[in-house]
């Protein structure tokens, strides 16, 4: 049996209005056709691979998978350095230098799983000692969405790092909490009987796009949150960001944010039985029923 390896996993929550499977399949195909390569940070960039059907002949709400390639853009006119005379690279040196313009080098490849109907996407962080941060595949997605033609066709197309639901009940369980600042966009909701769709149709009702709430306790008293407040709050991670603003037990003021807190898993598998595709689809359904049931109404 070859020896586990490891998957290090993390899940993005993707929404527009109006929404449908088949939009966000369209989204991510005309996004691929248009194949940008998008500067992650540095010298670091990163393009769609590619995305196709999961399973031959299935409808389009059914699973999606695809690859992100990573990449190092070298900058060939910069200076180079010799590394066995310990100096700066000569003129004539350099201009022995012949890479060709469509080569990229330190290549790491990403599997990810898209789910149309849950609007999910569960990417893989690690590949061979490289990784693909949070940060980084926020900055991608914002950045292959961001194409005129897309803005166009879809609007603004929202992305949210999804942070682990543990961590968003464990910061608003904190003593001391003086403020509590969510920013929600509209959702779009997975389950019509969800908190998420309950919020969904008053927004739509009332012509919100977009609700930023602030909390502040009375002077000397901190902010207890209850159940709905909570569950706003989950919300909010999900479709925007949750912060809170607390006095330490030192008395020393801290903030935390729920882009701060990632959702991150690891797990083993046997890749002779399981391929990281085929674990990262049963992940993500099991994240989307996970984040079911706690919106639940």
């Amino acid at each position: 049996m070859a020896r586990p390896k490891k998957l290090t996993y993390g899940a993005v929550n993707i929404t527009m209005h109006p929404h449908s499977p088949e939009k966000y399949v369209e989204l991510f195909r005309m996004a691929r056709k248009n194949a940008r390569n998008v500067n992650l940070r540095g010298d670091s960039f990163a393009t769609l691979s590619h995305f196709y059907p999961y399973r031959k002949n299935q409808v389009v709400s059914e699973p999606f998978e695809g690859e992100i390639l990573k990449y190092t853009d070298i900058d060939v006119d910069g200076d180079w350095f010799d590394i066995v005379k310990k100096d700066i690279a000569s003129d004539e040196q350099k201009e022995r230098i012949s890479i060709p313009e469509n080569l990229k080098p330190n290549v790491a490849r990403f599997s990810f799983v898209f789910l149309p109907a849950s609007h999910l996407l569960v990417y893989e962080m690690q590949d061979k000692g490289r990784h693909l941060t949070s940060k980084q595949i926020e900055n991608f997605l914002n950045g292959i969405f961001s194409h005129e033609r897309i803005i166009e066709k879809f609007g603004k197309i929202n992305v949210t790092i999804l942070t682990e639901p543990d961590n968003v009940e464990r910061m608003l369980s904190l003593k001391g909490i003086t403020c509590i600042n969510m920013v929600t966009r509209r959702p779009n909701p997975d389950d019509l009987a969800s908190a998420e769709s309950i919020m969904q149709k008053r927004f739509k009702r009332i012509g919100v796009i977009e609700e930023d709430k602030t909390y502040k306790s009375e002077r000397g008293q901190e902010i207890k949150p209850d159940s709905e407040l909570k569950q706003d709050a989950l919300i909010a991670s999900r479709n925007g960001e949750v912060s809170i603003r607390r006095i330490n037990e030192a008395g020393l003021v801290e903030v935390h944010a729920s882009s701060d807190l990632p959702l991150q898993r690891v797990e083993s598998y046997d890749s002779d039985v399981t391929s990281v595709t085929e674990l990262l689809l049963l992940r993500a359904k099991s994240l989307a029923d996970e984040f079911k049931r706690l919106l639940r109404k």
